[in-house]
């Protein structure tokens, strides 16, 4: 990050979260273009002489799908998301994350695609929680 190509300065590095890694990849007769990796930043360390940063998603090329690896092990999670959200255990933003993810997975079962329909759900949810959904869980 701080070399070339980019070259972000150094006092700059504390003010990103993540960086994504895109490439063009061959599969199937064409060239696509994924995202091989989010890494997180945790900032810029002196003593060490460069940024510390990890690894949330990869891609997984077999699969052509993206690995969640953020798990129990996320600094922004942890250490922005949850701060701002108000946890007092900033570990439980996975089980909120969690949640969430059910609730979109409810959603594509239930087919609720529409914007104004998924807006409405997601306002209902963040109004009256659970209980403002129109499915169950």
């Amino acid at each position: 990050l701080t070399g070339d190509p980019i070259n972000v300065p150094i006092t700059f590095i504390d003010n990103l979260n993540v960086v994504l890694i895109q490439q063009a990849v061959y599969r199937k007769g064409q060239f696509l273009r994924r995202c091989l990796v989010v890494e997180e930043i945790e900032g810029y360390y002196e003593d060490i002489g460069g940024v510390v940063t990890r690894t949330v998603f990869e891609w997984d090329s077999v699969m052509d799908k993206h690995v969640f690896r953020g798990l129990y092990n996320s600094y922004v999670l942890e250490n922005k998301i949850a701060q701002t959200a108000g946890f007092e255990d900033p570990r439980q933003i996975y089980v909120e994350m969690e949640l969430r993810a059910r609730i979109l997975r409810r959603m594509v079962e239930l087919k609720i695609f529409d914007y104004f329909e998924v807006s409405k759900v997601i306002w209902n949810f963040y109004k009256k929680g659970v209980e403002g959904l129109p499915f169950r869980l």
